[in-house]
């Protein structure tokens, strides 16, 4: 997730397995390193909790805990 007061516009942070990078929310724009294959696992998770992640984010933006998600 990314940090309190992270930076616009809302993108979670992927990091391990080989990888370390952002891609955000709505558009899907990967900044980083990554495989096909992680960028397309990390795409069907978002998809499958999109309005979670999105609350988080308004959270973090507000400077309030957040949580992880469990996959």
């Amino acid at each position: 997730m990314g940090s309190i007061f992270d930076h616009n516009p809302p993108h979670i942070h992927v990091k391990g397995g080989g990888c370390d990078f952002t891609i955000t929310l709505k558009d899907r724009i990967v900044d980083g390193k990554a495989k096909s294959r992680q960028i397309n696992d990390i795409n069907e998770f978002i998809d499958g909790h999109l309005k979670e992640l999105e609350e988080l984010w308004e959270k973090a933006q507000r400077g309030e805990l957040i949580t992880k998600i469990n996959r």
